[in-house]
Formats: C-alpha cells, structure tokens, sequence
C-alpha cells in the first residue's frame, strides 16, 4: 500500500485494505530503502558504462522525482506557490490546491533542478560515494513519517487526516527502531559520512517544514512534507558534494 501511494512501482498482487491504512506512514521509510536502492544502482551503472558526468547528472537527477511518481516535486511546487506568495491563510490554502503552476513554482523548481544538478555532478566528477544516495532518501521519509504522525494536519489535508487515523505510540516506537538500524547500518557502510548526512537531512527537513508549517498557519500535509522531503534531501546532496 505504502508504495503503491508513494511510487510508481509496480506491486504484484496488490490489496487495498482500508484497516491498514494506519501502516502506511511507519512504513514510509521502507519505501524510501527502494528508491534509494534504485538510485544507487542508477548511478554504479553510470559509473560502470562511463557515461559522461554531465549526461549521468542529468539521469540522476530526474530519476528519484520519476519512480515517487512526482508526488513529492509536486508538493514542493505547491507549497513554494503558496508560502511566497504572502497572502493570507485562507488564499494560501486555496493556493495550494490550485493545480496550475503559478510563478513563484516555477522559480523554485529551476533553482532546485539547478542545485541538485550541479551537486549530483560534483559527486559523479570527483568520484565520490555513490551509496550515499541511497540513504538520503531514507533519511527524507524518517522525517515526512514522524511529522505526520504527531503533527496536527492542515484543515484541507485529506492525505494527513486519512494517514493519521488510527495510528498508536507502537508505530512511532517502530520507527524509532528503524532509524536506529538505519543509522547503525550506514555507520557501518559509511563511517562519519553517515552522521553528516544524517544530520544535514534531518537538519534541512526541520527548518524547511518549521518554516512550511507557520507560513501555513500551524499544521502538515502531504504537500508540506513533500516541500520539506525535497529541500531535505537537495540539503543531503549539497553537503555530500562540498564534503
């Protein structure tokens, strides 16, 4: 279910069940494990058929926003068309549901296509660990989980309200677990790189959804968390290429 919502990928044998709905969200993150794998394995194949920097920054960078089947790059654009436009509260929240690309949507996206593609390349140029990437994705959805499982949904948020029902501490303590095994895990892979970009993620998605969640008028929504999951993980790629 959670990847069905959250990708494009395919699910063999799929199930909807109304009364799992309350899964979804902690397993968030395990969707994140997939895509992450992917891109990973995106980027080796690159490497290992010696396809030009430029050409396999490119690759990358649309490739995460293609198998999320554009739900979180859509929440981004969304939120940036309504958080810059300085309107009150209610003209925000009509905003967002606007399904048209306004101005301020399509600055935001040429300045994060330019960023992430400029870091992508930076790390492809100077050879640097390409298995990185599949945990900046994992670390994004940690964050977009916990949010929305403790965090009060926006009035117009229908994803928030639906994914909220029924959840308990337990889901929380599960997911806990799993960015500790997470973080001991690529410890192990990546040593003190792991830590940084931890931190760099996690960091970035606080601020971004801090300033999301006010500038909206107290609460989170599916596209609040795919603002805050975009800039975070675009924060995980630029402390990666500096580092």
């Amino acid at each position: 279910m959670a990847l069905s919502m959250f990708s494009i990928l395919p699910v063999p044998g799929h199930i909807w069940e109304e009364n799992a709905l309350n899964l979804v969200l902690p397993a968030f993150p395990l969707v994140g494990v997939i895509i992450g794998l992917l891109w990973y394995g995106a980027a080796l194949l690159g490497r290992a058929v010696e396809l030009p920097a430029m050409l396999a920054a490119a690759l990358l960078t649309v490739l995460p926003w293609l198998l999320s089947g554009f739900l979180h790059l859509d929440g981004y654009l969304d939120t940036s068309d309504a958080l810059f436009s300085r309107r009150s509260f209610e003209e925000k929240a009509r905003i967002i549901k606007d399904p048209h690309l306004g101005a301020f949507a399509g600055v935001m996206l040429m300045i994060l296509a330019m960023l992430q593609f400029a870091s992508l390349y930076v790390i492809i140029d100077r050879s640097k660990e390409l298995l990185s990437l599949s945990f900046l994705v994992i670390y994004s959805r940690w964050g977009g989980a916990l949010a929305l499982l403790h965090l009060p949904s926006l009035p117009h948020s229908s994803m928030g309200k639906m994914l909220q029902q029924d959840t308990h501490p337990r889901h929380t303590w599960f997911l806990g677990g799993l960015i500790g095994l997470t973080l001991v895990v690529s410890y192990q892979m990546l040593s003190g790189l792991a830590l940084l970009l931890a931190t760099a993620v996690g960091g970035t998605f606080a601020l971004a959804l801090s300033y999301a969640y006010r500038g909206m008028g107290g609460g989170v929504s599916g596209d609040l968390i795919g603002f805050a999951l975009t800039l975070s993980e675009l924060g995980g790629l630029l402390v990666l290429a500096l580092s």
